[in-house]
């Protein structure tokens, strides 16, 4: 068994291949970022993830969100590295041609600082349980990312159904986390468990995936 490569990083550039330079244009959370969701159909509130852009940029997401007039509250939690939440969202890395366990220490655009721990991956696919769920409601995945390397695209499928992509667009080399929103539309959330599968669809690129929030509309 290949031992496990653990990953420091603190203000420093560590695992990223294909790192491309910073543009103020392309930065989660700037005003002039646009929205990168692909998916099946528009159902309002879910796809239309450009009202999410002011939650990429908050070092502690709050457990409920007023978000064009729906409320989303926080219904469960993955926190990554921890083998009892792993093992309860059957938590599963697949393909990758590279994995490691990260602890990092960066810094949000507001400069709250804050330490993590989660997993990096080249290529591969992603896969994880939602819990707690009401049937019939939109979800988004809400994951804390390592933004220095961005640029990338992720097929999203929900207990074996493709429903659509979502693309991680932009970089940011100082002020690395942000969190970044996987809309599922209501059609598909059809018990109180779910099934979610991220597939990488960039070729060479590095995937972090730390603490994940899922919220729930009411």
């Amino acid at each position: 068994m290949r031992a496990v490569r653990w990953v420091l990083a603190v203000a420093v550039v560590v695992g990223c291949r294909n790192a491309g330079p910073e543009s103020e244009e392309h930065v989660a959370g700037h005003p002039s970022a646009a929205s990168s969701i692909v998916a099946s159909r528009d159902d309002a509130g879910v796809h239309d993830m450009t009202d999410w852009e002011s939650v990429k940029v908050l070092p502690q997401p709050p457990r409920a969100l007023d978000i064009a007039g729906t409320t989303w509250r926080v219904v469960d939690e993955i926190e990554m590295l921890n083998a009892d939440s792993e093992r309860k969202h059957g938590f599963a890395i697949q393909g990758a041609k590279d994995t490691y366990r990260e602890r990092s220490m960066q810094r949000y655009p507001d400069d709250t600082k804050v330490d993590d721990t989660g997993h990096g991956l080249l290529e591969g696919v992603i896969e994880f349980d939602l819990l707690n769920l009401d049937a019939g409601r939109p979800v988004v995945v809400l994951h804390r990312l390592d933004y220095i390397v961005g640029n990338y695209q992720l097929e999203v499928s929900v207990n074996g159904t493709k429903v659509g992509q979502v693309a991680c667009v932009g970089a940011d080399r100082v002020r690395r986390w942000r969190n970044w929103p996987i809309p599922i539309a209501a059609e598909y959330v059809t018990g109180r468990a779910t099934r979610v599968r991220l597939k990488s669809l960039t070729p060479g690129r590095d995937i972090h995936i730390f603490h994940v929030w899922i919220y729930q509309a009411q």
